[in-house]
């Protein structure tokens, strides 16, 4: 991925006005300078160094929340606030870290069942370099993290052509790496739909 398009991603992340306010109620504290450079997702690899692992999956969890905010926004969902956009964030009720002190407010994974993986799906747009951005991050029966994915494509789309071309990538991703997932959820609905539905849709999308 391109420099800019990394600082892209680390504005949209940590540096608006929308970002640091998340970050600002969950008690982090971050370089917001470093972070917006990103340097090629090294900022994330820097962070991982710094914080207990139930901390880095907090971090991980609120850039997801920011990220998905984000992305309502620009397709004309009610913007939240940085506060609500921070009390979405997956955690136990109450953590504590060495390095940090700070509580949040929990809305809790619904895990997959037995030992199956789950992936979440999403997508954000940058309409001006006409690039779409595709992020996935799968977990397990625990919650836990286990592999994630962040890709740049090409083109200005559709909301749900969008959202139908990050599932496209994203499956391709889970079939290359041959991760075994038993769950997939999104917030498009109209791909849902289609996916699910017993009529013939002949449409582009």
């Amino acid at each position: 991925m391109c420099t800019n398009a990394w600082e892209s991603i680390g504005h949209a992340l940590f540096s608006c006005k929308h970002a640091k306010s998340g970050w600002e109620n969950t008690g982090f504290s971050f370089d917001f300078r470093q972070a917006q450079q990103m340097s090629n997702g090294d900022y994330l690899f820097h962070l991982s160094t710094l914080h207990s692992q139930l901390d880095f999956e907090l971090i991980i969890c609120t850039m997801w929340a920011i990220w998905s905010s984000r992305n309502k926004n620009l397709h004309g969902s009610a913007s939240s606030d940085g506060t609500t956009t921070a009390a979405t964030t997956t955690a136990a009720p109450t953590a504590t870290s060495s390095s940090n002190s700070h509580n949040v407010t929990a809305v809790r994974l619904q895990p997959p069942t037995g030992m199956g993986l789950k992936i979440n799906i999403d997508a954000v747009v940058n309409s001006a370099a006409k690039k779409l951005g595709v992020g996935a991050i799968g977990r397990d029966h625990g919650g836990h993290v286990v592999a994630a994915l962040s890709k740049s494509v090409q083109g200005c789309f559709r909301s749900d052509e969008m959202e139908g071309k990050a599932l496209f990538h994203s499956l391709n991703w889970v079939l290359q790496h041959q991760i075994s997932i038993t769950n997939i959820e999104t917030d498009a609905l109209r791909v849902f739909q289609a996916l699910t539905s017993t009529s013939t849709d002949l449409s582009s999308f």
